[in-house]
């Protein structure tokens, strides 16, 4: 990769969407789906008997596969459950240092995200990059280990999302800012308002780190389903899965404490709500973007107050001495708000007349029929399978406007669905790309956006193609676009989808394919050196298990090479492989302390593994999500020894956009511990300032609650960085102090 180009700042590159694994597309549409039970009008959610997601890292959707079924679940602290017994409740959470880490302010001069709404727009967000404690809950979507891609066309499958009922809209994409004058980029995932994005490719091993964001707070239902084109022909897909989500207001199953009666004295009967004063606690850092909701009904002394959005729940609040109150985000729209009062006994007592921010009121004493639940508009996804005609593809590559390029992609027969990607390779002859950018193709057409400060001159550029797997008669195409890439050219190309001859019988319903193994097979030879393993992508973690008797720690390896399951390895067995994908030269917008304790001198490279995972690096994290739950109050993960021929950095950006900010580092005065509050399973970045070999030795300290400690076995990491470091390690005989 040449580092004489123009190239986007190193702080937007490594968090923009690199992973070729998610794309996403939508179909036709579906008669109907089950939703879950669910409250009347007005009554308060049965939420009892669901397992609450929240507060850290949460798979949800995960794809699963077993007995030649794939099946969807939510997996959260270690633990795995259905997804339709499950909601994910997404609250005001905030990072040790009290900054908020639930809203999205669509900010100025981002044209790519218009889609969220006019800058200044609040939305709830569960973040792409969560710091330490993990509040809210930091949630994605990805795939087992096991699931047994090697007999699926194309080696991936997809998860869509059949339907959204709520009161507002839900967006799921990665974002990295553009520097200035520069376009950010955006990847788009699934999403409840734009057909296009309803469908997400995925392969086995992966997860993402993305945003989620929500246009007004309230109760939302999501059914997902997934689905795969085995290599003989069938389809084989899940039932469909309804799971919610909570979004503000209350924890589920509880209702939440009443903030207190301020102005007793000057209260009217009914509902208000008004701009919030005087918030206390950790909401008070958001005071200027919250409102309260209050009701006030003196011939109820003690009950509920079930607040409503658009006839949907928002939240249920304890209400005492005829009052109850609560401070939310609201969108400044015409969302109609409602609330129910019931008294001790569950009686509906009082219902008020509906209530908008743009009413000219700001309180209402009337009473009314509770609301009925008017959901946002989203169209559903279908699951009828097709063939397509022609199978001619043509595609374009050009300078545009706002220093971008754009990709135009055209397949002839309008039927056609699937997922296109474009990978940037140092070399024509390389398999794994440096960067990708991914988008969905709808109705035999797709159009992306790339920031022209995102490629290299002389890198080649690839084009892939891959159905999906509903398209029963063509397999995922692969062809060269540029083999030496000028900006300033138009590059086209013309050419024809692979036929897929293994077609199956024409029939709309979905099913198991029993001619799949219950178990994957083992692999064949991986590629080893001085009796390691050499891993050059795919996700790892040190993971830490065990309970107040004892702790271990293992490298959790989901990376597929050398196995086709999940296996916990010895550091001793393995060695991290780092190309040059991962080298980045310093630009002069990362200037201050905080990069000069990262990076390498301005106009240096630096070797840097990004915070998003990019299928052709390595994905280390850390998990303490193995241990078992209520033993230990906290952890500790320690970098004990760092040897190699620069400095290495563990960091994470400091809030959205925000500096960078360290957590781990080899150099003199840096942090070489990191306090980990409960379950966590988390991905950093990680930067090294010169090629060559690095062993990095990691332990855990587990803190039970009495404050007694436990220690874990050290984990000794090989990291071979820079194109020549592999050889050098691999023909040497002994590795290097």
């Amino acid at each position: 990769m040449s580092l004489t180009t123009p190239r986007a700042s190193m702080s937007r590159r490594l968090f923009a969407t690199m992973a070729a694994t998610v794309v996403t597309v939508t179909l036709a549409i579906a008669p109907f789906h089950t939703p879950p039970a669910s409250a009347a009008p007005g009554e308060i959610p049965r939420d009892s008997s669901l397992f609450v997601a929240e507060k850290g890292h949460v798979d949800s959707p995960k794809v699963f596969y077993k007995d030649g079924h794939l099946s969807l679940e939510t997996e959260a602290k270690g633990e795995r459950r259905p997804i339709d017994t499950a909601i994910h409740n997404l609250g005001h959470g905030y990072t040790r240092e009290g900054k908020q880490n639930f809203i999205f302010t669509v900010p100025k001069n981002a044209p790519e995200l218009d889609f969220l709404g006019k800058p200044g727009t609040d939305l709830f967000m569960s973040p792409m990059i969560s710091n330490l404690p993990h509040d809210p809950i930091w949630a994605g979507f990805g795939a087992d280990t096991g699931v047994p891609i090697e007999n699926f066309r194309d080696g991936a499958f997809t998860l869509d999302l059949v339907d959204v009922k709520g009161p507002g809209r839900v967006e799921q994409f990665r974002w990295s800012p553009g520097g200035e004058g520069e376009s950010g980029y955006l990847t788009r995932m699934l999403s409840s308002s734009d057909s296009r994005y309803r469908s997400a490719l995925l392969t086995a091993g992966t997860h993402t780190h993305n945003y989620t964001t929500f246009s007004r707070p309230g109760r939302y239902e999501l059914t997902y389903r997934a689905s795969a084109r085995t290599k003989s022909g069938s389809l084989l897909a899940t039932k469909e899965y309804t799971t919610q989500w909570q979004v503000g207001g209350n924890r589920p199953g509880a209702a939440m404490t009443s903030i207190a009666e301020k102005t007793p004295s000057q209260a009217k009967h009914g509902l208000t709500i008004t701009p919030a004063s005087g918030v206390e606690g950790r909401d008070s850092a958001v005071e200027g973007k919250l409102h309260t909701l209050e009701v006030r009904t003196p011939e109820v002394e003690k009950g509920t107050a079930e607040f409503t959005v658009n006839g949907s729940h928002l939240a249920t609040v304890g209400l005492s001495h005829g009052y109850a109150g609560f401070h939310e985000l609201l969108p400044a729209d015409a969302s109609r708000y409602q609330v129910n009062v019931r008294d001790e006994s569950g009686a509906l007592r009082y219902t008020s007349a509906p209530l908008s921010l743009k009413d000219a009121k700001a309180s209402t004493g009337e009473s009314a029929d509770p609301l009925a639940p008017n959901a946002e508009k989203s169209e559903k996804f279908g699951a009828k399978e097709l063939s397509i005609g022609s199978r001619r593809v043509s595609a374009s590559f050009a300078p545009a406007s706002n220093g971008t390029h754009a990709l135009t992609v055209t397949v002839d027969d309008p039927q056609f669905a699937g997922f296109v990607s474009l990978g940037q390779f140092s070399s024509e002859k390389d398999d794994l790309p440096n960067t990708t950018f991914d988008t969905a193709v709808r109705g035999g057409k797709a159009t992306l956006s790339v920031p022209s400060s995102y490629l290299d001159s002389g890198d080649a550029l690839k084009l892939s193609l891959t159905p999906h797997p509903l398209v029963r008669n063509a397999k995922k195409t692969s062809v060269t676009l540029a083999s030496s890439f000028n900006a300033r050219d138009t590059f086209k190309k013309t050419f024809e989808l692979s036929p897929d001859g293994a077609t199956s019988p024409s029939n709309d319903q979905p099913r198991p394919d029993p001619s799949q193994p219950s178990d994957p097979t083992t692999p064949g030879e991986a590629p080893t050196c001085r009796d390691r393993l050499l891993i050059d992508h795919g996700h790892l973690d040190l993971a830490l298990q065990g309970d107040a008797s004892g702790v271990s720690s293992t490298i959790k390896d989901d990376s597929r090479i050398g196995a086709k399951n999940t296996v916990d390895r010895d550091g001793g067995e393995i060695a991290l492989v780092v190309s040059d994908a991962a080298k980045e030269a310093r630009t002069k917008a990362q200037a201050g302390k905080e990069w000069d304790g990262i990076l390498a001198p301005v106009g240096e490279p630096t070797w840097v593994l990004p915070f998003s995972q990019n299928p052709s690096l390595p994905w280390p994290g850390y998990s303490t999500e193995r241990v078992k739950e209520g033993d230990f109050s906290s952890y500790e993960l320690t970098l004990e020894k760092v040897t190699g021929p620069g400095d290495v950095s563990l960091f994470v950006p400091d809030g959205l956009g925000g500096k960078p900010r360290t957590l781990l580092a080899s150099r003199k005065g840096a942090p070489r511990s990191l306090p980990i509050e409960g379950p966590t399973h988390a991905h950093t970045a990680w930067a090294f300032t010169k090629p060559g070999t690095y062993t990095l030795t990691f332990t855990y300290k587990a803190v039970k609650p009495d404050g007694t400690t436990v220690t874990s076995n050290p984990q000794t990491l090989t990291i071979l960085v820079g194109k020549n470091a592999k050889d050098e390690f691999c023909s040497a005989t002994t590795l290097e102090p």
